[in-house]
């Protein structure tokens, strides 16, 4: 696991997020305009940085890696999500775009570091869907 580089959040805390298309309870991804999501085949970040808004006080004393609801919550502000079936998500919804994420997955906004950081390489993966 990466390090740990937060040891307390507070509510509307501005913050860099990673977010995991395998970690999305429901399947979204980010994409850059609407018709990246909504022709197919679907172009978009499954993977990244991008910025979220902390939802809630946290604390790294409370923090317990096995007890999902110790871990912080953040609202995701990026504007544009869309599923592999090209439905775009109600970002109006704030339920639908809070979730919990481990703390190794987010970085204060006025000190991003590797969220700032240009990657060392980049991959591009094509999947049909059936």
């Amino acid at each position: 696991m990466p390090p740990i580089h937060i040891t307390q959040l507070r509510k509307n805390d501005k913050v860099h997020a990673f977010h995991r298309y395998s970690q999305d309870p429901n399947g979204y991804f980010m994409v850059k305009y609407k018709t990246m999501g909504s022709l197919h085949p679907c172009l978009g970040k499954t993977d990244g940085w991008t910025e979220a808004v902390v939802t809630e006080n946290w604390d790294i004393s409370k923090y317990d890696i096995g007890y999902f609801e110790t871990w912080p919550e953040i609202r995701w502000t990026y504007p544009l999500w869309y599923d592999r079936h090209g439905n775009r998500l109600d970002v109006s919804k704030p339920q639908l775009v809070t979730q919990r994420i481990l703390p190794e997955q987010i970085r204060l906004d006025n000190d991003p570091k590797e969220a700032l950081g240009q990657p060392v390489a980049s991959f591009i993966f094509i999947r049909e869907n059936d």
